[in-house]
């Protein structure tokens, strides 16, 4: 053999070795391997990965540590670069929150740690996804371990304490978790304003959104409210920027004060918007094909319409996506009016409460929400108008 070829196969046995002999990441060109060196781990302690693609989870593999080691080798479904989670079995040790990282066939994960708070496991690994959410973790390791920390305390607490003593603890716990998230949540911010906007950053936004829905005292509500204004149309479209919005202007703004409008659809794909109905009152009913309180509502809101057609118009907004609003309107016709704006459950309902519906909202002639209530009983709607309207 020349020598030029000998140093080519070299090469070549080199590189399809690399993940075995930690020289490089890259397995095999049909398969990821994940090789995990995990120090103060028990022997026996079981791992699962998971796939994470959109939001979901199912479990592909499973190994158990021994010696401090792990791997797992898959051959993947799509030639494109996939999300992955790593996550503990039942163990009321081992932190609940699991390790995320981002592969491609071909790819070799190297993952390192030194204790049981999986979440703040180091990743190295190609895919540039792993160096951007790495990014974040890294500068609240600190915040994410203990928070880790308290998860795993407060998972162990029925079993160690009296119940008089459970709330107490479960408590204190609560309220350091909660710091803890407003100090991660400035450190992200911090990272997100000098960043450019990708599906990593759309993640740590709506989950700093979300938190932001969550703790009373959050300090960082405005700044999530600018940064989604800085938003372009087709990041505001992202699941996790809807998410966002609906955690940042929340529904509860809303209980009293002006109505919030938006785009809807009536089944012809005219466009409409509550705008169009100011100078009557309006009464939303938020309604969805499987449940049976709505259904019963419709024979009563049909008299209504009729009734005060002149000082009331309805509107059903339904909390289906398109394809099942369609259906349903094709089951139970309707002499009002029948909008939706396509979003399911994420649609114009979100903005005034997610919760159980029928949820009905009633708006008075200049755009104000006069009262808003869940449920149907026989003669509920005309007993809350009559006194209103007439």
């Amino acid at each position: 053999m020349k020598p030029t070829k000998l140093f080519l196969f070299l090469a070549v046995a080199v590189l399809l070795g690399a993940c075995g002999n930690n020289t490089e990441n890259v397995a095999d060109a049909t398969t990821y391997e994940v090789k995990g060196s995990v120090k103060n781990m028990q022997d026996g302690t079981i791992l699962m990965l998971f796939s994470y693609n959109d939001g979901g989870g199912s479990m592909i593999a499973m190994d158990t540590v021994q010696a401090g080691s792990f791997h797992f080798k898959v051959s993947p479904e799509t030639d494109n670069t996939e999300r992955f989670m790593i996550a503990g079995v039942r163990n009321p040790d081992f932190s609940p929150l699991g390790l995320h990282f981002w592969a491609a066939a071909g790819d070799c994960v190297r993952i390192t740690g030194d204790n049981n708070l999986i979440f703040t496991w180091e990743v190295n690994a190609p895919a540039p996804e792993n160096a951007v959410l790495g990014k974040y973790i890294k500068r609240s390791r600190d915040l994410w371990n203990r928070r880790q920390e308290i998860l795993i305390e407060r998972n162990q607490l029925s079993h160690k304490v009296k119940y008089d003593q459970l709330a107490s603890q479960a408590q204190r716990l609560s309220e350091e978790e909660d710091s803890l998230m407003i100090l991660t949540a400035a450190n992200d911010l911090r990272i997100m304003h000098k960043s450019k906007v990708d599906a990593i950053w759309l993640e740590m936004f709506c989950n700093n959104a979300i938190i932001s829905s969550k703790l009373k005292d959050f300090p960082y509500t405005e700044e999530l409210r600018q940064l989604y204004e800085g938003l372009t149309a087709e990041q505001r479209n992202h699941r996790f920027a809807k998410e966002a919005y609906i955690a940042l202007f929340s529904p509860q703004s809303v209980a009293k004060g002006r109505a919030i409008d938006g785009e809807l659809w009536d089944l012809d794909g005219n466009k409409h918007s509550l705008a169009e109905l100011q100078g009557t009152f309006v009464l939303l009913d938020f309604w969805g094909k499987g449940c049976a309180p709505c259904m019963k509502a419709l024979p009563e809101l049909a008299i209504l319409a009729e009734m005060y057609n002149d000082k009331l118009s309805i509107v059903s907004i339904s909390t289906d996506t398109d394809d099942v609003w369609r259906e349903a309107s094709k089951q139970h016709p309707m002499t009002w009016y029948n909008w939706c704006d396509g979003n399911g459950s994420d649609s114009m309902f979100a903005h005034y409460g997610k919760g159980s519906i029928p949820l009905f909202v009633l708006i008075s002639p200049d755009g104000y929400i006069l009262d808003t209530w869940r449920g149907y009983g026989q003669g509920s709607l005309t007993n809350r108008l009559k006194g209103i309207i007439e």
